[in-house]
């Protein structure tokens, strides 16, 4: 089956269909399918498996469910909703925020033709047991059978279903997503819009029948996920001994064919002529307080996202304080001095919309997205949020020590660590070497003073800017923008950004990780501003280096070594000049060789020119990348909010495209020599030292060893 969405022509369609399609022969047999059904699950399974470096426990729980097209589905689906959809889901709300017993918890709804599998997981907060984790989601399954849902979240679970179904149509490949499983799993194109017909109707009732019919004690499998312990042995987990794998046998008459040689091979297709699509144009007007406002009229779907931005980013944590700003952020939608954090996730999610805060280096952002019909009431909210944050010290407890969980994850995942290390090896002292969302020792220093200050310092109207994209007329957004924030005052705020410092030199340092499954590879340098002359030529360098399955590194490192299942490249460019990265995650003993392929693709591009055919795709991916994004109401509002917070004319909504067509061979030369040039790089490799270290040294003899318990992340040495 092929489903084609988006913009095309369609006489030229069926023309490239019937050429490369229409020759392919119809099998004159059965395509063999296994049609054998998997039994019913009646006795509860139970597995534990203990693993070297896993920081928090976990725990999971699975049941069994029907095909997609069953009848059962829809209530199925409005069940997962209020277990798991957003901060007022019963999941959230009772593990995560509630009892502060997991870090993480959410479900899976896996449907297919034949059985599927219902799963939900917590992985615990730090100092939790796993059995709580489990007799918690255990007691949140008996009560969905014991008692009817309440009508609040039965309407808010179909709410939410609705928007997200909205959202998902709003690209072409959400479209081609949607209809090929329909036809594929469902067998009927019209599927999907018939399962959100029948989520309409789901009442409190038919939640709980699907609850005890499927959701059973005795119809679980249990997996606990615990951190290695002395003397304690895990259970296997592999294919059942009822299963009956049959061997492949390939018919006798069946045609063998074999790849044809590079001289006689097909050549693929030129890219066609690009295709001029249509953006939208950013209005931009400002409120007599000096609050910016930009607006993008996108009227094809019923869906409205805002953003309020600020220059409240982690470039102005205090010193030694890192992660300021990102709690400042996170807590804006954690209580203001008229709604509690448990009302305003209510609020937000009965609207069926979503909304969340954060912030990034150079700012802070508060997002809502939702049905046009609910604009007013979320934008309320959001305004809310923006204005009025009250930093209560029980949610500043909550949120650092849920962040202090994520970042114990982190620290022990060697790609992830990698990075870590590699921005502080780059930036030394400079605020973009910090961790933004906080170290465990930063993290424990910042006090409610620090957050509300840190707010105050740069939340005010004349520093910050409102973006609202969808299915709203600019003068309807201009007048909520008034009467929700128009009489927002200015503060006294003043900022001194600390002077730039030179950037600290290159440095290879191997982080020691014992029993490190794999070793996580970067190799790290300065990098530019996003106002840089040379933005758009470095973006296309780096497309070639590491951008996609056909990039130079994934070419090199997975396609012909093996030697990881993905590699890839990035550069960064922030308000202040960012960092270049390039990275994999290998085998510990493959850990050398890798970082020699990756030092030599990124000095090959400053020594000769791109092919124009390679150059051509590069481009393609970068564009087809940025006009995917583009489709989307939230994709469009973070473009606008990125470049308000990165300075930036909102013009690049327009120019973006035509400004990477017209990169040429030169000039991706030059930028690749001045940006990517490996000389100017520091090399960190996190993983089992022992396995690798010796070879790494013959190349780098000046490289530090610094075990992992022993790295320093809030100084600039690591030590």
């Amino acid at each position: 089956m092929l489903v084609v969405a988006g913009n095309f022509d369609p006489a030229q369609l069926d023309k490239w269909v019937d050429k490369y399609f229409a020759p392919i022969a119809k099998p004159d047999r059965p395509i063999p399918r296994v049609t054998v059904a998997e039994p019913p699950r009646t006795t509860a399974v139970r597995k534990t498996v203990y693993e070297a470096n896993t920081p928090l426990p976990a725990v999971l729980l699975s049941y069994q469910l029907p095909p997609d097209n069953h009848p059962d589905l829809p209530a199925l689906t409005v069940l997962d909703g209020i277990l798991s959809g957003g901060a007022n889901s019963r999941l959230y709300r009772n593990l995560v925020y509630r009892d502060q017993l997991a870090a993480q918890a959410g479900t899976f709804l896996d449907t297919r033709q034949s059985t599927g599998a219902y799963a939900m997981y917590a992985i615990l907060a730090g100092g939790k047991a796993a059995d709580a984790g489990e007799a918690a989601m255990r007691r949140e399954i008996a009560e969905l059978r014991d008692k009817p849902v309440s009508a609040a979240e039965l309407a808010e679970a179909k709410n939410e279903i609705l928007t997200s179904a909205l959202k998902s149509r709003e690209t072409a490949e959400g479209k081609a997503s949607t209809l090929a499983a329909s036809i594929i799993v469902s067998r009927d194109p019209k599927a999907a819009d018939q399962q959100l017909a029948a989520i309409a109707r789901v009442t409190a009732a038919d939640v709980q029948r699907v609850a005890r019919q499927y959701l059973g004690d005795n119809q679980s499998a249990a997996l606990t996920y615990l951190p290695e312990a002395p003397g304690a042995k895990g259970d296997s987990v592999g294919i059942a001994d009822t299963v009956q794998v049959a061997a492949l046998v390939a018919p006798k008459d069946i045609v063998i064919h074999t790849q044809a040689s590079p001289e006689t091979r097909i050549a693929v297709p030129a890219p066609g002529a690009p295709v001029s699509p249509t953006i939208p144009t950013a209005s931009e007007s400002k409120l007599a307080n000096g609050m910016r406002l930009i607006v993008v009229e996108k009227r094809d779907l019923p869906i409205v996202t805002a953003t309020v931005v600020s220059p409240a980013g982690g470039t102005r944590d205090p010193a030694g304080k890192a992660g300021t700003a990102s709690l400042a952020a996170a807590l804006l939608t954690k209580g203001t001095t008229t709604r509690s954090a448990e009302q305003i996730a209510q609020q937000i999610e009965s609207l069926g919309g979503s909304i969340g805060a954060g912030a990034d280096w150079d700012a802070a952002f508060a997002t809502v997205t939702v049905k046009a019909d609910q604009v007013e009431p979320a934008l309320t909210v959001l305004a809310d949020v923006a204005r009025n944050p009250a930093f209560a010290q029980e949610e500043l407890d909550r949120a650092r020590k849920q962040t202090v969980d994520g970042v114990s994850v982190q620290l022990k995942d060697p790609a992830a660590l990698a990075g870590i290390a590699a921005s502080r090896a780059v930036f030394g002292n400079r605020a973009y070497g910090n961790m933004l969302s906080g170290t465990p020792t930063s993290l424990p220093r910042i006090t409610r003073d620090d957050v509300a200050s840190a707010y105050a310092r740069a939340w005010s109207p004349d520093q910050s800017a409102l973006v609202v994209v969808g299915d709203i007329a600019a003068k309807d957004a201009t007048a909520l923008a008034q009467k929700l924030f128009g009489d927002w005052k200015p503060g006294n705020v003043t900022y001194v950004a600390a002077p730039v410092t030179a950037a600290p030199k290159p440095r290879v340092i191997v982080v020691d990780l014992p029993e490190a499954g794999q070793a996580g590879v970067v190799v790290a340098r300065p990098g530019i501003a996003r106002t840089d002359k040379d933005f758009y030529a470095a973006q296309v360098a780096n497309a070639t280096l590491g951008v996609g399955f056909t990039s130079r590194l994934n070419r090199e490192i997975r396609i012909k070594r093996g030697l990881a299942y993905g590699a890839g490249s990035s550069v960064d460019a922030r308000r202040q000049p960012g960092i270049v990265t390039a990275s994999t995650q290998t085998k510990n003993p493959s850990a050398p060789e890798v970082v020699k392929l990756i030092a030599e693709e990124m000095a090959k591009l400053g020594a000769a020119p791109v092919p124009a055919a390679e150059l051509d795709s590069r481009k393609a991916v970068l564009i087809g990348s940025f006009g995917r994004r583009i489709e989307r109401t939230d994709g469009i509002a973070g473009a606008l909010a990125d470049y308000v917070a990165d300075g930036v004319a909102l013009g690049t909504l327009q120019s973006y495209i035509p400004s990477i067509q017209s990169v040429d061979p030169a000039a991706v030369q030059a930028a690749a020599k001045r940006v990517l040039d490996p000389a100017s790089a520091s090399i960190v490799v996190v993983g089992d030292a022992k396995t690798f270290v010796d070879e790494l040294r013959k190349t780098y003899p000046q490289l530090e060893v610094i075990p992992a318990s022993a790295l320093n992340l809030d100084n600039a040495t690591l030590k």
